[in-house]
Order: C-alpha cells, then sequence, then structure tokens
C-alpha cells in the first residue's frame, strides 16, 4: 500500500474516499455514454466483432456480469437520459438502474426514481 495512503488521517481518509467514490461515479457514466455512442455507430463491427458483447468481452476484457450490466444500464439511460444525474450522484447505481429498465415509462419515472433512490439492489427488486 502507498506510504501516502497509509500516512493519511481517519478523517482525510473518509473525505478522500468520498472524493474518490463520486469520481469513480463520473467515469462510469462516461463510459456508459461513450458505450452509447459506440454502439450506436456499430462501431464494434468495424473493430471486427459480431456484437458489443463480444466487444466488451474479448476488447475490454470486462467478465460477463460487468459486461451485461454496463450494457443494460446504457440502453436504460439511452431511454431515459434524465437518469445520467441519479447515476452520478449515487442515487442510482448499475444494477438498480437495469431493474428499473424493465418497468420504466415516462409517466412512472419521477416516481420511481424517488422510491429506488439510495436503496439496494434487493429493495428495489
Amino acid at each position: 500500500m502507498s506510504a501516502l495512503v497509509t500516512s493519511l488521517d481517519s478523517s482525510v481518509l473518509a473525505l478522500r474516499l468520498h472524493e474518490l467514490a463520486g469520481e469513480e461515479r463520473n467515469v462510469q457514466v462516461d463510459f456508459l455514454l461513450h458505450l452509447d455512442e459506440f454502439d450506436r455507430r456499430r462501431a464494434f463491427v468495424e473493430a471486427g466483432h459480431p456484437s458489443l458483447w463480444s466487444y466488451c468481452l474479448e476488447v475490454l476484457h470486462l467478465r460477463e456480469g460487468s459486461a451485461g450490466r454496463r450494457i443494460q444500464a446504457m440502453r436504460v439511460l439511452r431511454r431515459f437520459p434524465r437518469l445520467e444525474g441519479a447515476l452520478r450522484d449515487g442515487r442510482l447505481c448499475l444494477s438498480t438502474i437495469a431493474l428499473l429498465g424493465q418497468v420504466l415509462t415516462e409517466e412512472n419515472l419521477a416516481d420511481l426514481l424517488a422510491r429506488a433512490a439510495y436503496r439496494t439492489k434487493a429493495e428495489v427488486d
């Protein structure tokens, strides 16, 4: 472990963890937005792959579960771009957005988002 991390005061360490969690969520959403555009362009075909799934596994080296969650979340985000903020601030995660995608409509979006905010996958299910 880095000497810098081990030398941090616990309150500073907690603050840094909070910052890193936010950065991680932002990178994750940026990944989904890039994945969406890559899929729309069918750029995986240009890269020699029959599907986005294949590209994610063989080129990005994502595991099946990770690829599946990201592709599902990307498709829900494509249908409901207003969910971007909820993913960025942590109200939703990849698993919960995928679950909500099965039942979301424009009419129930605000209600379901409010009810699912900061809930676990099991609670949302």
